[in-house]
């Protein structure tokens, strides 16, 4: 965890804490998973609508997607955070989603967009639509990990409707 991270995060009240100390209590201390469920239990009220999931989870989360595109051997320049984002809103993996439920929607440039905002608190710019596009999705198509416009291969490359989905092999 880095100072970045420590800035993101929205810290609960003193009560909370001591709930949490309380829940805790003296005897050994809990194992990783334990502590993040006596966490999430005591903090459930800090959860607002525009919230996104928890910063650390989220940067796990994308470290992983990170170590499946190296280990699929995707080009260098697709080995980034962008990538690796826009890998799991194709696979629909939320920060506290299992790797076991990854899907394949049909999801387009904007909805991916949306998805990374929403999930993972990466703003990226509406200009960014195109990066995205022609950095990150061309090349997943070409490597055979993605399929564009399974519901209609016809579908002009230039078209706004354009989907993708990730190829039912890979998932």
């Amino acid at each position: 965890m880095n100072a970045t991270d420590l800035r993101s995060l929205r810290y609960p009240a003193a009560d909370t804490l001591a709930a949490i100390g309380d829940a805790i209590g003296d005897d050994a201390f809990p194992d990783q998973h334990d502590l993040d469920r006596i966490i999430r239990a005591r903090t459930n009220g800090m959860a607002d609508e525009n919230a996104t999931a928890d910063p650390v989870e989220a940067k796990r989360r994308t470290a992983e997607a990170l170590d499946i595109l190296r280990a699929l051997n995707v080009p260098k320049a697709q080995q980034n955070d962008r990538s690796a984002l826009t890998l799991l809103a194709l696979l629909d993996v939320r920060p506290a989603t299992a790797w076991a439920n990854a899907g394949a929607p049909l999801i387009g440039i904007t909805p991916i967009m949306e998805f990374i905002r929403g999930q993972y608190g990466k703003d990226y710019a509406p200009n960014t639509r195109e990066t995205i596009r022609r950095q990150t999705m061309h090349q997943f198509v070409q490597i055979g990990l993605v399929v564009q416009n399974p519901d209609n291969p016809g579908r002009p490359v230039n078209s706004p409707a354009n989907v993708y989905q990730v190829e039912p092999a890979a998932l």
